[in-house]
């Protein structure tokens, strides 16, 4: 899998960057609805734009996605909502981000390297 680098230049919020370069790095899941599915964040990979078909609940690191309640102690997924692309930064210690949807999205999941 060949990573390119993603030249982060300033956008305003709520936008995406501009000059977004092709990868190979780009990883797939077919959700079964409130099934979590776990992506792993490909060697050196520091940047990933998360989309989905639907409304999707994402959690980086080792935790397993869950479709939230009342969560008050910070551990909550994070909502990703359908028609937009999410970008991340993700830390040298994120090698696993997990997804999970309350019906059945396709989500996809492309990286970048610094």
């Amino acid at each position: 899998m060949t990573l390119r680098s993603l030249e982060v230049l300033p956008f305003n919020p709520g936008s995406s960057p501009t000059r977004v370069p092709s990868t190979d790095g780009v990883m797939a899941r077919s959700l079964t609805a409130a099934i979590a599915e776990s992506i792993v964040v490909p060697t050196g990979a520091r940047y990933v734009r998360l989309a989905a078909t639907q409304d999707i609940f994402a959690t980086y690191g080792s935790a397993t996605a869950t479709i939230p309640g009342d969560v008050t102690d910070g551990a909550a997924s994070e909502l990703l909502s359908y028609g937009r692309d999410h970008w991340r930064f993700l830390g040298s210690d994120v090698t696993s981000i997990s997804v999970i949807g309350s019906s059945t999205p396709i989500v996809t999941a492309t990286f970048f390297k610094e």
